[in-house]
């Protein structure tokens, strides 16, 4: 019988001595928390940098179905930051991770420093097209359990989405397709059928009042999300956009030091 875990797998990739500031970061669908060690030597040196593995991924696959869902995910990570002595963080969230991450933010507002989003959205608005798009994560959900995990991130790294990354360095590119292996079936298909993009609540409305600052990084090659954050309202005063050139989906594999120097630009002049 599987032991069934309390908390999530939070993880230290750098700790600073005498300070309070980290950067949480918090991984998309078929990732892991060592996918943030792109940071480890980007990062101002100031920030701890720590990560998650959210449900269904890395060493966080033994948990309750509930711990998969809007409802519930933000209480498991602010229960697992509380057991690991993280205050206040800001949190830097990528796709689905960005999902999380607003969820949290929506849900403990004053628990956190600072919110950096990498191509994620609050929620779709259409009910029609969130319907369908639960309907799409349940079925691929099942052929990830029919078909296997190494048919699945053939299928999934051939998505039109992640068609800039084949650009990257051959072994950069078999490297970033091999970690997703590390991943399990049936934790991805939880994960899709629980937390996929048709289960997150629409509130894109309410993030021009998030009252700390915000940054939000799009890909110019990721048509969704650069036109969502084009138009989204934003309070120009506390919050911030940065368009990637020549950058698809996954931004900080594919522009690793811009990406950076755009996040630390935003630690040392926004947050406080």
């Amino acid at each position: 019988m599987i032991r069934k875990q309390k908390q999530l797998n939070l993880i230290y990739f750098r700790e600073v001595k005498n300070t309070e500031k980290t950067m949480l970061f918090l991984h998309g669908f078929t990732g892991k928390a060592s996918d943030c060690q792109f940071l480890t030597e980007r990062l101002n040196t100031k920030y701890n940098i720590a990560a998650i593995d959210l449900p269904g991924h890395g060493l966080s696959a033994s948990l309750d179905e509930e711990d998969y869902t809007p409802e519930r995910l933000p209480a498991l990570i602010h229960e697992t930051l509380e057991r690991n002595y993280v205050n206040r963080p800001v949190i830097y969230g990528y796709s689905m991770g960005g999902r999380a991450a607003l969820l949290y933010a929506r849900k403990y507002p004053d628990n956190i420093s600072g919110l950096v989003l990498e191509n994620a959205g609050a929620g779709i608005m259409d009910p029609g097209e969130r319907k369908n798009r639960i309907h799409a994560d349940n079925e691929l959900a099942g052929q990830i359990i029919d078909n296997g995990l190494e048919w699945f991130v053939e299928y999934w790294m051939n998505l039109p989405l992640f068609e800039s990354l084949k650009s990257l360095p051959e072994s950069d590119y078999t490297k970033l397709k091999n970690s997703k292996k590390d991943n399990s079936s049936e934790g991805l298909a939880l994960s899709l059928i629980k937390f996929g993009a048709g289960r997150m609540p629409y509130f894109h409305d309410s993030i021009k009042k998030f009252p700390f600052p915000l940054l939000l990084l799009a890909g110019e090659k990721d048509r969704k999300y650069s036109e969502l954050y084009e138009e989204l309202k934003i309070n120009k005063t506390l919050h911030k956009k940065f368009f990637f050139t020549g950058a698809g989906h996954n931004i900080h594999y594919e522009k690793p030091d811009k990406f950076a120097e755009i996040l630390n630009q935003f630690l040392i002049s926004d947050i406080r």
